[in-house]
């Protein structure tokens, strides 16, 4: 399958306009997640069962009818493991994608152990691709793009609409259809979140919680300045320096850099003055005292409840050995917990939870109340 390069507004108008009269359009995207600093889209494959388009976002200057097709409830869009692509379509482009049929979530309820497009792709369908890392982690924000590297990405889409194909028939002959239906509808409400800001986000560090107060403003103080200089160089913060050198230093930040374990040698001698000099002004800061952690009371280590979430699990890894499915497809993890932590008169509150699917209560509900009842 040859990938067509649609690089300005007016061809992407007319694609659109053709794909708008298609029932399934595959799509997938390419981000710049290991070299750019916030990441960004900077490709986008669209594929039909005979054709293939790689839009360049980085040259388009309106995108705004690719939302036509991607908020089309007329047309699915087939995509392996939607999630991540939703988040940064929503992020970037602010479009909502509705209609989806994510071929990984389907290979799940199929009873695949392993849900990798190219683990789904040659058990469903027999084709067989290769996911080269190196392309996998490219920078796609470099132009112009390599052969090799359009014809990985048209790759990622070119048999998606014969694997829709294949798991749709497995899926009837199951079943199992109206359920992953209900899948596909709730990942439609995927949004993007902002991370937290870098004045908070230091203390979700590994390592920040054991720190003292006076370590941690000196942590503060460098994270924050990792965060601007990755900005300026357009650059993921853990290539500017890593986490562990972070905590290195918020423990010793006495220590002479050349000493420092992770610390390349290789880095600017301004950039090292900048380091020490925010080392310092944590140092002279007031000092951050350890955030308070929420206790749940005493929910981990009561018997009762250890006893009823085992009993609640055991009931969930039976009927999964008998459908062929990963237990947590049967039944929500957070919700069983519920359960074991509840007295008998809040379990039917519980069981009207609306992270419970409808195809859950509706397969499973009885059983788990026969279960509950029993507990």
């Amino acid at each position: 399958m040859i990938g067509k390069l649609v690089i300005n507004s007016s061809d992407l108008s007319n694609l659109v306009e053709k794909l708008l009269q298609e029932d399934t359009v595959a799509i997938d995207t390419e981000s710049n997640s290991f070299f750019g600093y916030p990441d960004k889209i900077c490709l986008i494959q669209l594929a039909t069962d005979s054709n293939a388009w790689l839009i360049d976002p980085l040259l388009i200057e309106d995108m705004n009818p690719l939302g036509e097709l991607l908020e089309s409830e007329k047309v699915q869009k087939i995509i392996h493991a939607a999630e991540n692509d939703l988040r940064v379509i929503d992020r970037d482009l602010k479009f909502n994608v509705r209609n989806i049929f994510d071929t990984s979530i389907a290979s799940k309820f199929c009873g695949y152990e392993k849900s990798g497009l190219e683990v789904v792709l040659e058990r469903t369908i027999g084709v067989t691709i290769e996911k080269n890392k190196k392309l996998q982690r490219a920078n796609w924000s470099l132009r112009p793009l390599s052969d090799e590297a359009l014809n990985y990405a048209i790759g990622d889409v070119a048999y998606l609409v014969k694997l829709r194909a294949g798991l749709m028939k497995k899926l009837m002959e199951l079943g199992r259809l109206d359920w992953v239906k209900e899948e596909f509808t709730r990942i439609e409400s995927v949004r993007y979140l902002a991370p937290a800001s870098p004045e908070t986000a230091f203390l979700s560090m590994k390592g920040s919680y054991s720190l003292e107060p006076k370590e941690r403003s000196v942590l503060k103080a460098i994270y924050i300045f990792r965060d601007l200089e990755a900005r300026r160089r357009d650059t993921p913060p853990f290539k500017v320096i890593s986490n562990e050198v972070l905590i290195y230093l918020s423990k010793n930040p006495h220590a002479k850099f050349d000493k420092v374990p992770g610390l390349s040698h290789k880095l600017p001698q301004q950039f090292m003055r900048r380091l020490k000099a925010k080392i310092e002004d944590g140092l002279k800061g007031d000092g951050i005292p350890r955030p308070v952690q929420e206790k749940i009371a005493n929910k981990g280590r009561n018997a009762e409840y250890s006893r009823r979430l085992k009993d609640l699990k055991s009931w969930r890894e039976g009927i999964g050995k008998q459908l062929n499915l990963d237990p947590p497809l049967i039944w929500p993890t957070n919700n069983l917990s519920q359960l074991a932590h509840s007295t008998y008169s809040t379990n039917q509150a519980i069981l009207e939870s609306d992270d419970i699917r409808v195809w859950q209560k509706g397969q499973f509900g009885d059983s788990i109340r026969n279960i509950l009842a029993d507990l």
